[in-house]
């Protein structure tokens, strides 16, 4: 699964490398992801594509049947992607080919969301795969049901389906949508679940939904329904804004706001606190970051699921970044990108190696770092950049 480290290192100084020649500008890129010398990134064009990482020159693509909100996975020489049209991919690397497809929609059944023709129950998580196995959920709103799946990931044949958490309470009819990313921590499947039950969490053997259906009587939507999940210590927090809505316009309530990100690099701990402040710690103890997560529940509001951030120590370096969308951290560095530039700090202390302007606003999480400390960024306007060093 990915994190946000990176064991590269990024130069001491940089430059824009390479932009490609086209936008895309009526659809919305994901973050991309680098694999030796290739990148892919997909979007709601439901397009895949593999591009040069020296060069940005567009090398592969294969087009699926709907749109792609997350980020493909590799996986030993295959490229997996969960599309709009409710089937799961698994592609060559150079995209010339399907290994396998999956539909992971019950029925072939398409409805109008936003403006575009999507599946009932798109593979809008994504796909994680963790020792041979590519887990994926398929469905949107809980009562059309929700389908998560654990698939061999070299053959694409189920070892498991959970077809019931979309109704935890038969009653109320209420339960688990598919509203964002997957998690994997300690044998555990965690799901972005929308605001009834979010996150949603998996017994990773058989399947089975772990969460306690008995607050769904009371039929209240106040878990956090953003589409990101963030692990704090030993606890997984949902949090962001709502997977299905115009990413142009704000949504305001705390959830959104408020945010912990908590990264290790060798024996330098770095925090992204609300996508406005960074700071570089030495180890922070498991039970102190725990402790900034409350999941405090009031009645007929959202659950307040982050408390303050206190840890016994004082920052070893702190940088302001309002408007952050996107870190990466790595042996030496970290990066941050905010709506108008790359910074590229050291890990040590924080001090500013280098900094470089962007055409335009990355899009969340649009930051990976390639295996020679070269940032590749997606971009709201379509385009995708490179940023490294120059010769």
């Amino acid at each position: 699964q990915r994190t946000a480290v990176s064991k590269a290192r990024v130069p001491e100084r940089a430059a824009v490398l390479w932009t490609t020649p086209t936008s895309i500008r009526s659809e919305r890129l994901t973050p991309p992801i680098a694999v030796g010398q290739a990148i892919f990134v997909a979007g709601t064009d439901g397009i895949v594509r593999r591009l040069d990482a020296n060069s940005g020159v567009l090398e592969g693509m294969y087009a699926t049947g709907g749109e792609i909100k997350i980020a493909p996975t590799y996986w030993k020489g295959r490229v997996f992607v969960g599309s709009g049209d409710g089937w799961v991919y698994a592609l060559s690397q150079d995209l010339n080919a399907v290994i396998w497809k999956y539909r992971a929609a019950p029925a072939q059944r398409s409805i109008p969301v936003y403006g575009k023709l999507l599946s009932t129950w798109p593979a809008g998580s994504g796909v994680l795969v963790h020792k041979g196995i590519a887990y994926v959920a398929a469905g949107r709103v809980n009562y059309d049901g929700t389908y998560v799946y654990a698939l061999d990931a070299a053959t694409g044949q189920p070892i498991w389906c959970n077809d019931d958490s979309g109704f935890l309470d038969p009653e109320a009819r209420t339960g688990v949508s598919v509203m964002g990313h997957l998690l994997l921590h300690k044998n555990r499947l965690y799901l972005a679940g929308g605001n009834a039950v979010s996150p949603a969490v998996f017994d990773v053997d058989s399947g089975k939904c772990l969460n306690d259906p008995a607050p769904l009587r009371r039929c209240e939507s106040t878990a956090p329904r953003g589409w990101e999940l963030f692990l704090v210590g030993d606890k997984v927090v949902a949090c962001g804004k709502p997977f299905y809505s115009r990413p142009e316009l704000p949504v305001y309530d705390h959830t959104v706001e408020k945010k912990i990100l908590h990264a290790r690099s060798g024996d330098r701990d770095v925090v992204w606190l609300d996508n406005r402040v960074l700071a570089g710690f030495d180890s922070i103890p498991t039970k102190e970051l725990n402790a900034c997560v409350t999941n405090r529940k009031v009645p007929r509001h959202i659950t307040q699921a982050w408390g303050k951030f206190r840890v016994s120590q004082k920052p070893k370096w702190r940088f302001d970044c309002p408007e952050s969308v996107a870190i990466a951290v790595t042996s030496n560095a970290v990066l941050v990108a905010d709506r108008v530039k790359l910074t590229a700090l050291r890990l040590a202390d924080g001090s500013r190696m280098w900094q470089v302007k962007l055409p335009a606003a990355p899009v969340p999480w649009g930051l990976a770092v390639t295996s020679d400390g070269t940032a590749v960024l997606t971009l709201e306007n379509g385009q995708t950049l490179a940023v490294g060093r120059k010769d």
